[in-house]
């Protein structure tokens, strides 16, 4: 490793300024722990978004699922209203993550892209995705553009280990809507069927391009098992 040596201002009872010598190693190949795994067929893609569209227009219209909501931390309800970041997204929160032959499908998507992720990485800790959120992300400049990491919101979300994203359909580059991750600079493109997984803490930032035509996907968490020691 090659030590740079660094003066960091500190001011203190006891310390004014202190020299130190700084290094961020690079790990051996270029290492992102991104894994990006294109599993899905574009005809359960197309039910999935069929599903949503159909979904989100019968519960505003009134009518009550047990295990199906609007998500309301998007659109003009969600974490921003207005603003560089506003938008006019709409979502789904399904709390059963076997709810219907669709989410089960997905399981089995992201049940595939685990198994690859931790063989690679050999994960070896007891995980659970518990439920799935649906995003559909319209155009213009849709999408939540904010940099953050998954773990970033609080004691409740200290359990959540990886983030998992489903894209539903196909955003041509010129459209934008990747998945940009900004320490590693890397940017995934939406492909129906594409399977993406990245650990969830403060390595990992990552944020949502603005997308220029429609862009839809489930996304989620691979939590810690708190109920046995990992």
């Amino acid at each position: 490793m090659e030590m740079v040596k660094q003066t960091v201002p500190r001011k203190s009872t006891f310390i004014e300024n202190v020299d130190i010598e700084v290094c961020y190693p690079k790990t051996r190949d270029n290492e992102s722990f991104i894994g990006v795994y294109d599993i899905g067929d574009a005809e359960t893609c197309d039910s999935l978004i069929n599903f949503t569209n159909t979904s989100i227009e019968e519960i505003k219209n009134g009518k009550k699922y047990e295990h199906l909501h609007l998500d309301e931390t998007v659109g003009n309800k969600g974490h921003y209203t207005e603003g560089r970041l506003g938008r006019e997204d709409e979502g789904l929160f399904v709390n059963k993550n076997d709810y219907n032959d669709l989410t089960r499908k997905l399981n089995d998507w992201l049940q595939i892209g685990y198994d690859l992720y931790a063989e690679k990485y050999h994960v070896r800790i007891i995980v659970h995705s518990y439920f799935v959120k649906i995003h559909k992300v319209t155009p213009p400049a849709g999408g939540y553009h904010s940099w953050h990491s998954e773990q970033a919101h609080g004691v409740d979300n200290a359990s959540r280990y990886l983030t998992w994203i489903i894209y539903f359909n196909d955003v041509n580059p010129e459209d934008g809507g990747e998945t940009e991750f900004k320490f590693q600079g890397i940017k995934v493109n939406p492909k129906a069927g594409r399977v993406v997984i990245w650990p969830a803490g403060c390595t990992h930032l990552h944020r949502g391009n603005a997308a220029w035509s429609e862009k839809y996907y489930a996304t989620g968490w691979f939590e810690c098992d708190t109920t046995v020691d990992n």
